[in-house]
């Protein structure tokens, strides 16, 4: 009963916001709970690519914003 693959894409919504959790679900399940682990899988490395995509372009933009001397008055 506990180890049936539940077929269930809210684990990849997990992973998605926390990356760790999913990758580290896809290494206990890889061989027991197959398509639960790969939603996890799929969905940490989608999560990952996000947030390392808006940390640079923040970085990016804050880095602009600092050269230029941009003041709000």
């Amino acid at each position: 009963m506990g180890n049936q693959d539940t077929n269930n894409p809210l684990w990849g919504l997990l992973g998605f916001f926390v990356p760790i959790a999913g990758v580290v679900l896809y290494l206990v399940w890889r061989y027991e709970r197959i398509k639960d682990g790969k939603y996890a899988l799929v969905g940490a490395i989608i999560g990952a690519v996000i947030q390392i995509s808006l940390s640079i372009l923040l970085r990016v933009f804050l880095i602009d914003l600092l050269i230029s001397g941009y003041t709000y008055f």
